[in-house]
């Protein structure tokens, strides 16, 4: 028979739990600095700000200061901004970026700031029916049963989901294809044809076009309601389609995320 656990075991395990079954604050947390601006008012400044001088450069009720400060706290240790002594000599904290913040700058080219803004949007409530969805038996996914249409007809049928989605995706590729650009030439050696699978807003075939000139031909595969939405480009092509049913002939098939 195991020994019974001693109590800093219960403890340490108290403790894993608290931190997996709350650890949603984190990310909720991390919407709300988006949303109040908190990464482009520090940035803004160039330097490291008080909570009182943060809380009078965004839209925060000044009854809610004391709030703030608990966000930031929150936000420091999840590694988004880093604390130190006032430089101004004050007896409070001052907040500045970390290169994790830096990145949610919603002005930056490689800005994520959407893509987290997104993700918390439409994530959330079907991740709640995970448990009746394991128990009912149907095909239909947690998204559906939470939305009421699979993912992808809403966003045809939602035009301001489709493009909160589609600048989601937009972001993640603009980052993501720069790590690709950089690491992954020898992979596009010799391609003459590509076509990209999902391509969105043709972020990702944009980058592959400007980085990898000798590649000829350039499709920017997506669905028609995304397609729709494309600005014309003389890098690349697209075509409207479903690639659970056809993929136009390539001789390379680019998929970003699978």
């Amino acid at each position: 028979m195991a020994p019974e656990a001693t109590a800093e075991e219960l403890l340490q395990a108290q403790a894993h739990v608290f931190h997996h079954a709350l650890a949603h604050s984190g990310s909720l947390s991390l919407k709300c600095a988006i949303q109040l601006g908190i990464p482009d008012a520090i940035h803004a400044q160039g330097r490291p700000l008080t909570i009182t001088e943060l809380a009078s450069f965004l839209p925060v009720a000044p009854a809610k200061s004391l709030s703030l400060h608990r966000l930031m706290r929150v936000l420091a240790h999840m590694g988004f901004f880093s604390v130190q002594k006032d430089p101004n000599g004050s007896d409070e904290h001052a907040y500045s970026l970390t290169p994790n913040s830096k990145i949610l700058l919603k002005d930056s080219p490689i800005t994520l700031a959407s893509w987290v803004l997104a993700s918390q949007s439409f994530s959330p409530a079907p991740l709640q029916l995970l448990g009746p969805w394991f128990q009912a038996d149907q095909h239909a996914t947690p998204f559906e049963m939470s939305w009421g249409k699979p993912l992808f007809e809403m966003a045809g049928d939602d035009p301001a989901f489709n493009r909160s989605f589609n600048e989601a995706m937009a972001s993640d590729s603009r980052l993501t294809m720069m790590a690709v650009v950089a690491c992954c030439k020898d992979l596009f050696q010799g391609v003459s044809s590509l076509v990209d699978v999902g391509g969105g807003d043709g972020t990702t075939g944009r980058a592959i076009a400007e980085a990898f000139p000798h590649i000829q031909r350039v499709v920017v595969y997506d669905l028609p309601h995304v397609i729709a939405t494309v600005p014309k480009s003389p890098l690349f092509e697209t075509v409207a389609g479903n690639m659970f049913e056809h993929i136009p002939p390539a001789q390379t098939v680019f998929l970003k995320v699978i």
